[in-house]
């Protein structure tokens, strides 16, 4: 690829290639909509888009300074009263990853349960009214006492917790907060008898 104002030269990357062909580059070259980076020592072409090509939402950033790290942590200590695991993801980082991700439907796979952070995001996400379902799979000691136990204890409700959200009985598929209806009962059911089937499951 090659800057027609400039001269530089752009080689693909072998492992991922141009986002299109010969044509097409030439079709955006065309429509002034191929943005060249100032450094081509650095930087890459991108093809440049616009918000009224958006459907639903606009493009979003990969980078998101407002998260803090250390966050993931200290709710997992809320929930389960005690430090259990180091540096898990935080809820609202999976939260934000699930809701620019999956459709309001989507059954979410995390072969990496860990402390059940996915899950515990899906099950926030639904109180919105989605009907999101969850596999998880999990392959150390704690896969019960831990990764299933934290998601018993959000459906369940945890009434010491700082947050006013976890204090109140989830329900997976949104609705009210008081009732634990029979789809909570299974999926608690599921994750505690490491089941691969249903709305949750901890292997």
């Amino acid at each position: 690829m090659v800057n027609p104002d400039t001269g530089d030269v752009y080689e693909h990357d072998p492992a991922r290639g141009w986002i299109t062909d010969k044509p097409g580059y030439k079709e955006l070259l065309a429509d002034k909509r191929i943005r060249w980076p100032e450094n081509p020592r650095t930087g890459n072409p991108r093809k440049k888009r616009f918000l009224s090509e958006t459907k639903e939402r606009m493009p979003f950033s990969r980078f998101w300074s407002d998260l803090k790290g250390q966050s993931g942590a200290d709710e997992v200590d809320e929930i389960m009263g005690r430090r259990v695991f180091a540096f898990p993801k935080s809820l609202e980082f999976m939260t934000r990853v699930l809701d620019y991700l999956c459709d309001e439907d989507a059954i979410v796979l995390d072969a990496f349960g860990g402390t059940g952070t996915t899950a515990h995001a899906a099950i926030a996400l639904n109180k919105s009214g989605g009907k999101r379902r969850f596999i998880l799979i999990e392959g150390e000691e704690f896969a019960d006492s831990l990764t299933a136990e934290r998601l018993r204890r959000v459906i369940k409700g945890v009434p010491k917790a700082k947050d006013e959200a976890l204090q109140r009985r989830r329900v997976a598929s949104g609705g009210n907060d008081q009732a634990r209806p029979a789809r909570d009962q299974q999926v608690v059911h599921e994750l505690a008898g490491h089941d691969a089937g249903g709305d949750g499951a901890a292997e």
